[in-house]
């Protein structure tokens, strides 16, 4: 459920990381009995979530929001956009053109005339987040994952896509998918992704031809502040990734240490040749297959072990990215002075429910396997928000 709050104090703050230069944009919330600012959402290049900024001012807003908020100077009333006008203002953050020939992004359904007043944002177009937007009142529903990926010939609700269609329908909420257009974005995905697990971004991994500023592209290239060993930077990037039923595997030796690492929100292991390329120590990224995982590890033998594999959850790596794009339509939103609210679902859509470990007396059956250290000594079960609760109000 979403928790009562008396109010909301909301700011945005530009700031600068790195040699990147990237904005950081920065919400100020002063909520009873706030819970401690974890440490993961200070670092990084997206939007964290804090209780103080020094040097900001905070401007209250009422909590829960009234749509319209109410009269404005001169008893005026904030003008309500339009879903035309919130999809022209996200295809500026994710051109559609940016995409890949093979993806499906943009409008799936809504009325460009109906009036948009709250958004929800998510991962995965499935049926709980749908009825989620449906019980929060949102007009619209912008997912990162495309619910006809390959196409359809029926919509009809006897199947589990064909329900979400129908529920979203007949609730008058809009659906918007941006995908691989999000993900090559600047700021995109992988930007998120970095933010999360505290790093420095240099630059993308995947460099897009077409951005003479070299700043989109796939993937994200970045630094730690300092040092850490491997153990102690998956340990980090299971702090600060959501949690999820596998957590995080870890491909390499405990002790190495970091410094540079390469991150691809969603499944990364088509990008292997960019990641040896680039000369960094670690990658992070999701869905990893066992032939393309040993192969990047038995070439790293050749290279000091480098570099080492962080595989976490899909949905967990590209979460993040919730948080940023709706601090993105916020920052549109403040500007044109619109009656709009944003969302996150905290709603937990990965797949996967649960995790077994394998008993600690399997792994003493093989001489060569006893002599690795096992993954729960250095590799905790990813151990933070979102928990399995419907959309964080913004």
């Amino acid at each position: 459920m979403i928790r009562d709050r008396n109010h909301i104090f909301r700011t945005w703050r530009a700031s600068h990381s790195g040699a990147r230069g990237k904005a950081r944009l920065t919400r100020v919330r002063d909520e009873p009995a706030a819970r401690p600012v974890p440490d993961r959402y200070l670092p990084g290049a997206c939007p964290v979530l804090v209780r103080h900024v020094s040097g900001t001012r905070p401007v209250p807003v009422p909590w829960p929001p009234a749509i319209p908020v109410g009269a404005g100077e001169g008893g005026n009333l904030p003008p309500v956009p339009s879903l035309s006008d919130v999809i022209a203002a996200l295809e500026t953050l994710w051109p559609p053109h940016q995409a890949e020939e093979w993806d499906a992004v943009g409008l799936v359904c809504g009325d460009p005339d109906a009036e948009v007043t709250r958004v929800l944002f998510a991962v995965d177009p499935v049926q709980e987040v749908a009825d989620e937007a449906v019980r929060i009142g949102a007009d619209l529903l912008v997912t990162h994952h495309p619910l006809y990926l390959r196409g359809t010939t029926t919509v009809a609700a006897t199947g589990f896509k064909g329900r979400v269609v129908h529920t979203l329908i007949k609730n008058d909420v809009a659906l918007h998918v941006a995908h691989t257009n999000a993900d090559r974005a600047d700021p995109g995905v992988s930007d998120a992704l970095a933010g999360a697990v505290g790093l420095r971004i240099t630059g993308p991994l995947v460099p897009d031809a077409t951005d003479p500023s070299g700043r989109r592209g796939l993937g994200r290239i970045g630094e730690l502040d300092i040092p850490l060993t491997l153990a102690e930077f998956a340990a980090r990037a299971a702090r600060g990734l959501p949690r999820t039923a596998a957590g995080l595997r870890v491909a390499g030796d405990p002790e190495q240490l970091v410094r540079t690492v390469a991150v691809c929100g969603g499944s990364g292991d088509g990008l292997f040749g960019d990641v040896r390329a680039a000369g960094v120590d670690v990658y992070l990224t999701a869905d990893l297959r066992h032939h393309p995982a040993s192969e990047a590890q038995q070439q790293g033998l050749l290279s000091d072990g480098r570099p080492a594999l962080v595989d976490a959850a899909h949905w967990a790596t590209e979460w993040p990215w919730c948080e940023q794009a709706a601090g993105q339509l916020d920052e549109i939103s403040d500007r044109h002075g619109w009656a709009l609210r944003t969302y996150v679902s905290h709603q937990v859509t990965d797949p996967w429910t649960a995790h077994a470990p394998a008993p600690e007396a399997l792994s003493s059956t093989s001489s060569t396997r006893s002599s690795r250290q096992s993954p729960e000594a250095i590799l905790p079960t990813s151990a933070s928000r979102p928990q399995s609760h419907p959309g964080a109000p913004r």
